[in-house]
């Protein structure tokens, strides 16, 4: 019985994280192509042109600042063929 009841809390310790991770995911906002190509220098230490194609090779709008930073620091780390 004690190990149910033990179970159960665990279950819930679980849970509460899971639903944190989401929440903080989700208050994120999403910015426009446009908006990261105008403060490229500040957001990324890149010019602009360098967002634009960033997005433009991963087919993206719009995205959040972590996915945003993702996808250019993606980018930049290609390889040049």
């Amino acid at each position: 019985m004690a190990e149910e009841k033990l179970e159960k809390v665990e279950d819930k310790k679980t849970e509460t994280k899971s639903q944190s991770k989401r929440k903080t995911q989700t208050q994120e906002s999403i910015y426009t192509l446009q908006e990261f190509a105008q403060n490229s220098k500040k957001l990324f230490g890149v010019q602009k042109e360098c967002v634009m194609a960033a997005f433009k090779v991963a087919n993206k709008k719009e995205a959040t600042p972590s996915e945003a930073k993702e996808i250019v620091e993606k980018f930049m780390r290609k390889e040049i063929k």
